[in-house]
């Protein structure tokens, strides 16, 4: 038997749009209180996106290694190798191919 919560009568406007998306998730997170234990892929991808540009705006944009280098660093830290392919296309691959067209355009 699951107790009742008091934050169970709450409606706000994040539950009510999980809720709609998705009733079963809307039950595990916020009936059950059950989290990932996981950061979301999008933000962390982005930081870690923004952990090469830096380094390309500090050191240039020529060295596209130091720059996938500091990508790859922070973003293993959280996802494998292995999950690569389950978030095609925002995956390190990618992120070499615009390390690259960033310097490529840079030359001209």
């Amino acid at each position: 038997m699951i107790t009742e919560q008091p934050t169970w009568e709450i409606k706000d406007s994040s539950k009510l749009d999980t809720w709609l998306d998705c009733p079963r998730q809307y039950f595990y997170s916020h009936m059950l209180g059950w989290r990932v234990n996981m950061p979301a892929h999008d933000p962390y991808f982005g930081e870690s996106w923004h952990k090469a540009r830096e380094y390309q705006l500090l050191n240039g944009y020529d060295d596209v290694q130091g720059a996938y280098d500091a990508f790859i660093n922070h973003y293993r830290k959280e996802f494998q190798p292995e999950s690569d392919s389950m978030y095609t296309p925002k995956d390190p691959t990618a992120i070499l191919h615009a390390l690259v067209k960033f310097a490529t355009e840079r030359q001209r």
